[in-house]
């Protein structure tokens, strides 16, 4: 099973009542690995009233060791009023190296 199926699947898990998207963005950094870079856009009420850092601490909580398994995560994490007010998440930066 795919480093990006595992994350996923723990994320689904973790979050039943959340709108989430995990996209793979390896392919837009230097390196052969398939499933080392990715970003996480994920809204659930769970984060209401729960500061940025909290809200990322709960994400690294639930991926427990996985996390060591893959190089970067951007964490995108919105209750459902922020989502709102937004038309998308930040893009991610170019590889400096690609």
């Amino acid at each position: 099973m795919s480093t990006e199926h595992v994350i996923r699947g723990i994320l689904e898990n973790a979050y039943p009542d959340a709108i989430l998207n995990l996209i793979n963005e390896s392919n837009m950094h230097s390196g052969n690995r398939k499933d080392s870079h990715f970003k996480l856009i994920i809204v659930d009420d769970k984060f209401n009233k729960l500061p940025l850092i909290a809200r990322h601490k709960d994400i690294y909580k639930s991926l427990g060791e996985v996390i060591n398994t893959f190089h970067a995560l951007a964490i995108h994490a919105y209750t459902h009023e922020e989502y709102s007010k937004i038309d998308h998440a930040p893009k991610s930066p170019s590889c400096s190296k690609k």
